[in-house]
Parts: structure tokens; C-alpha cells; sequence
């Protein structure tokens, strides 16, 4: 949104929505027809301008109990470097490598394992799993609109000086929405909502944790004003950003599977056509595309910022390696006996409204609006052969599960 001060009282007002939405167009879609639609009853309301969107978008064990299986895979410093699948013996080994640049697991893995593989095990598959904030409701999103404009222009008309600032006395309140699957109250469940909520400190430059100012470097300071000052495009395409899975290469030798994974924040231009969401590629924004790429590069300095990335990492590892076991016919049992906790899933959570004041201009930025974790694996994975990164001697066997 932004707000200029001309003679006569007379303000161009541009909602900018900072909107993070789901890798498959399946589950994107939902949210992009509900948006439609709440933007259809604020036009008829007459009181604000249609929004422009303009995205920035695991059972038992051969010699080792189940309490050692828990350990093994919570091993301090540890992450998972792939799999030992003994044919003959009808095992498989789980190797970890330490990695001293981990952060601190949020999550215990053996409880993001074993939900994942109850999850393979009711579906018979790994769903399209993915996770989004919505708006309470649109006559919310209205209010804090209004509210920001009005905040906006106080600064404005009060001579604020340049610089970006948070809205602290502006609410926005959003519901954590999940799809695909039951994760509401899972490890699974709390490692998206926690990974989306750092994305978007990352894109609004404000730690949602304590409203205070976070970036990583000068350059990502920069990058967010950019975006911020960078006017929408006026084609009807909106812009969205996923977290994601970038590539999984995995290599193979004698049963011995190892394998490296890549996250990375992806945006692309997408618009609504007879109902359904294609893409636009060609509305895509350089300003969009230059923060995303920049965040996609400094994921390991925001792990230490956000424990939660790291959490969603060692995640997508454990969905490749299921899914690996999977494509080889190898079923791995559940032991009912371990109870995993369950983690409480907040009802709402408060959105940042952030303010960059320029000259006689205000840029209002609403964020964040929709986000959205994509945990869908099956693309991204690439099969490199023998030669994978992590060399075999750097590798522990910690614990085996008969199958």
C-alpha cells in the first residue's frame, strides 16, 4: 500500500500482500479461490480498492531396543546421511554423520520419523503435505488495512524520517491452515508452522518471535526495501514463494544409500483462469526473485537464527529416505507402543504490518498474509551414483530396524 501526500487530500493507495503459498498448484489453489472470493466482497463493499497481490510471497530393532532406536536418531549434532539396506538379513541401518553446523533440534526426529511413516502407512503414500496461514476472516483484513492506512498516513503528516519501520499498534491475526493431511498437533505440524513463520521474518526483515529488526546483512536489508518500494504489476498475476525442497541426490554402492539435501525459497508469477491457477512467468518481479534467490543462499546463517529450518531439513531427509524404501518395496513396521506427544496448535497467530517511509510516500507492507511449506519430495530427487558428497568413512551406523 502506498500513501502519498498530494494537494487536496487525495491518496493512491496500493495493498501489497506479502503471500507465501504451496509448491503443488493443487493445494494452492483452495487458498487462491477463497482469496478470490474475499476480494469480490470487499469490492462490493465499495470501501477500499480491490487488494493487488503481489507475493513476496522410525520398528523395533536387531540387538537394539527401542529407547537405544530413540537416542541413536536424537543423537546430539547429528543428521541423518542415509541408509544400509541388507537384502539378505532383511534390515535396514540408518547412518548419521555429525555436522557441527546444525542447529539445535526444536523437534525430536524420531518423532518426525515416526509420524512420517504413520503417515505412509495410513495413505499408502506421502501426501502432498503442505501448510498455509489464512485470514481470520476478511472483515479482519479490512480493519487492519484501515488501520494501517491510517498509521501510515500519521507518520507521513508527523515528518517520520526515512526508514523502515513495524506497526506495533496494528493487528493482524492469522489461523494456521494445514492440508493433506492430519498434521495439526503432529512434530510434523509444529516443524512447518514454526519454518514458515522464520520464512517470513526473513521476507519482512522482523523476527515474529519479538517484533524486533532481523537481517541477516546489509545486502538483505536492501533486498526487503526493494521489494517493499517495487510497485505490483497491474496484469491480475500475483506472486507467491514456497519454502521447498530444491534437490535430493542420492547415491548408491553395495546397498549403502547416502544422501545430501537442498532447500530453497522459489517464487514465480502465477494468475487465475477459469477457475484454475496457472503460471505467469512472464509477471514474475526481478525485486521478488533477487530476495528469494538471496535467502535460498544464506539458509545455513538463518538456521542459526531459526532452529525450525534446520528442523524442516532433517524432515525432508526423513520423506526422501521413506520414500526411497518405498520405491524399493521395503516396508518398514510402526511400533504402536511409542506414544508420540502432541504439540499444541495455536488457534491464531499475529501477522507484522511493516511501514517504509520515503519522501512524501509511504509503502505499506501487510505480511505475513498466506504462507505456505511444500513437503512434497518425489520431484527433487536425483540419483548421482557412487561418489555422493558425504564419504562413507564420515558415517555412523546408530540403529537398525528388521523389516
Amino acid at each position: 500500500m502506498k500513501i502519498s501526500a498530494l494537494k487536496g487530500s487525495v491518496f493512491v493507495i496500493i495493498l501489497v500482500i506479502a503471500s507465501f503459498s504451496l509448491n503443488a498448484p493443487s493445494l494452492a489453489q483452495k487458498t487462491a479461490l477463497n482469496k478470490e472470493k474475499e476480494q469480490s466482497s470487499s469490492d462490493k463493499a465499495g470501501k477500499y480498492p480491490a487488494p493487488c497481490q503481489a507475493e513476496l510471497y522410525a520398528q523395533g530393532g536387531v540387538d537394539l531396543s527401542v529407547s537405544q532406536v530413540i537416542e541413536g536418531i536424537n543423537k546430539p549434532g547429528g543428521v541423518l546421511a542415509g541408509l544400509d539396506i541388507d537384502s539378505a538379513e532383511r534390515t535396514v541401518v540408518f547412518l548419521f554423520k555429525r555436522h557441527a553446523g546444525s542447529a539445535p533440534a526444536t523437534v525430536p526426529k524420531h518423532e518426525m520419523f515416526y509420524t512420517a511413516l504413520r503417515l505412509l502407512q495410513a495413505h499408502g503414500d506421502i501426501p502432498s503435505i503442505g501448510f498455509t496461514l489464512d485470514y481470520v476472516s476478511p472483515h479482519e483484513r479490512e480493519a487492519s488495512c484501515k488501520a494501517a492506512f491510517n498509521e501510515g498516513m500519521r507518520m507521513l503528516e508527523t515528518g517520520s524520517p526515512e526508514g523502515y519501520y513495524l506497526l506495533k499498534d496494528v493487528t493482524l491475526r492469522l489461523r494456521p491452515v494445514y492440508y493433506g493431511a492430519p498434521l495439526e498437533g503432529t512434530a510434523i505440524g509444529k516443524v512447518v508452522l514454526d519454518a514458515d513463520l522464520a520464512l517470513k521474518s526473513l521476507h519482512s526483515g522482523f523476527d515474529y518471535r519479538n517484533g524486533k529488526a532481523l537481517f541477516l546483512s546489509p545486502k538483505h536489508k536492501q533486498l526487503v526495501i526493494d521489494c517493499v518500494r517495487a510497485h505490483p504489476e497491474t496484469s491480475g498475476s500475483f506472486e507467491r514463494c514456497w519454502l521447498c525442497l530444491d534437490r535430493a541426490d542420492i547415491s548408491e554402492d553395495s546397498g549403502r544409500l547416502l544422501i545430501e539435501v537442498k532447500m530453497k525459497a522459489r517464487v514465480v508469477a502465477q494468475k487465475m483462469r477459469k477457475g484454475e491457477i496457472i503460471d505467469d512467468a512472464e509477471h514474475t518481479r526481478k525485486e521478488s526473485e533477487a530476495l528469494a534467490d538471496y535467502l535460498s543462499g544464506h539458509l545455513e546463517e538463518a538456521k542459526k537464527h531459526f532452529p525450525a529450518l534446520g528442523d524442516l531439513e532433517e524432515l525432508y531427509r526423513i520423506l526422501v529416505l521413506l520414500e526411497v524404501l518405498k520405491a524399493k518395496g521395503i516396508t518398514l513396521p510402526d511400533d504402536p507402543s511409542i506414544h508420540l506427544r502432541t504439540y499444541e496448535s495455536p488457534e491464531t497467530v499475529k501477522g507484522n504490518v511493516a511501514a517504509y517511509i520515503y519522501s512524501d510516500s509511504a509503502y505499506l507492507w501487510c505480511l505475513p498474509d498466506l504462507g505456505g511449506v511444500d513437503l512434497s519430495v518425489s520431484g527433487s530427487i536425483h540419483r548421482t551414483g557412487a561418489g555422493n558428497r558425504t564419504s562413507s568413512d564420515k558415517v555412523s551406523r546408530l540403529f537398525q530396524i528388521k523389516y
